[in-house]
């Protein structure tokens, strides 16, 4: 059907046997200008299926944006004219090539992942950057996916033959298949030599060891089940590299060894740690003392009025918490954006009318309760100066005698 270049590079020669309007997307994708569709008495064209996404390409040099299966034919949507008669397809190797790889290797880890630690692989999907799949156990041991992932590599660096037959279904079914398809009349069995058997249409390779490498990334729960992350080939020596380029960046960073850099960084994060606690008590005495010269200086007033355009809600809220622990005080705090407002022990005053009022006069959001209130949101600073100011306002004369 398809004459093979280089390894990679699909061209194919058939006729046209059917044309129309793409009235709706292939494979989720977005419709293109000028987009139709096309159907080959044969072709070389991968078609969405069993997790994998379809090939990229042209036919008679217009681009392929999209393959499907409708029942026994190969749907080809293109973004432009296709010409009549015979026509050359060409499908994009370096994708056919990335696919095949994550794909084949998929077919070596679930194998893998059931040898190890009895875990069947319930789907597959094959992502732009990462593939996955989910396998039919609720915990993976960081030991039983290692184990995995080094008999997927073993298998790789072996070079097994991987070879593809056509049986029928009660033939399939006697070679004791590790999956096998729904709903067909034949089945396509590809053998991994004296290691794996499955049913698959997709793309695979003459040897394991055109793999290269598998990695598995990670993995989490998912709805009952457990999803690994995994890269192949190109893939995972692109994901090697970057990650050694990474650890090597840090390292220079510590000024340490590559292999001593986690060790590092939890050294760092540790002190880091240690330093905002420091950080934390040194502004919670600083904020007790300016609260103290607050309270001298508007003495003998109860009501306090501070003004800070550099301090976010959080830093009012730091210095409100001294002056909520002052008895008799009353106070009202703007920062950048923001309100706070409360009173101290023994202060009888309903501050949620006030506070109400005020905000709404200013357009702010924010609420609280008790005898602590706070609002932001003001991208003018006039609205909150008007918010602030109706509020003071209010208070000294509920404050006066």
């Amino acid at each position: 059907i398809a004459e093979l270049v280089d390894g990679v590079l699909f061209a194919v020669r058939r006729g046209v046997t059917e044309r129309r309007s793409l009235r709706r997307a292939i494979d989720g994708l977005a419709p293109v200008p000028l987009a139709g569709a096309v159907v080959l008495d044969r072709t070389a064209f991968y078609a969405t299926s069993g997790g994998q996404p379809h090939d990229l390409g042209t036919l008679g040099g217009v681009p392929v944006t999209g393959v499907e299966a409708e029942g026994d034919r190969v749907v080809h949507a293109v973004a432009g004219e296709v010409p009549d008669g015979e026509v050359e397809g060409r499908v994009d190797p370096a994708r056919r090539r990335d696919h095949l790889e994550q794909h084949h290797g998929q077919h070596i880890l679930s194998r893998a992942f059931i040898e190890e630690c009895g875990a069947a692989t319930a789907s597959f999907h094959l992502g732009p950057a990462a593939s996955t799949i989910d396998l039919e156990v609720r915990d993976l041991a960081e030991a039983e996916a290692l184990r995995a992932e080094d008999l997927a590599n073993r298998i790789v660096r072996e070079n097994r033959a991987v070879t593809a037959t056509w049986h029928s279904v009660a033939e399939a079914q006697a070679l004791g298949l590790r999956k096998l398809p729904d709903g067909l009349d034949r089945v396509r069995v590809v053998t991994i030599q004296d290691f794996d058997r499955c049913g698959c249409g997709g793309t695979h390779p003459a040897r394991t060891g055109e793999i290269g490498q598998i990695r598995v990334l990670g993995w989490e729960k998912t709805k009952g089940k457990i999803r690994v992350a995994f890269v192949c080939g190109g893939r995972a020596l692109r994901d090697g590299r970057d990650r050694a380029q990474a650890l090597a960046a840090a390292a220079a960073a510590f000024g340490c060894a590559p292999l001593e850099a986690p060790q590092a960084a939890r050294k760092a994060a540790a002190d880091l740690k240690a330093r905002s606690r420091e950080l934390d008590q040194l502004r919670r005495m600083f904020a007790d003392l300016e609260a103290a010269e607050l309270c001298a200086a508007a003495a003998p007033s109860r009501f306090i009025r501070g003004d800070y355009p550099d301090r976010d809600v959080a830093a009012l809220l730091l210095l409100a918490r001294p002056l909520g622990a002052t008895p008799g005080a009353v106070f009202v705090l703007t920062g950048n954006g923001a309100l706070v407002a409360g009173c101290g022990e023994g202060v009888s005053l309903d501050l949620a009318p006030a506070f109400h009022d005020a905000v709404q006069a200013g357009g702010l959001r924010g609420g609280g309760r008790g005898k602590l209130f706070q609002a932001a949101g003001a991208a003018d600073p006039r609205a909150l100066q008007l918010a602030a100011a109706t509020l003071a306002s209010r208070l000294t004369r509920e404050l006066a005698p």
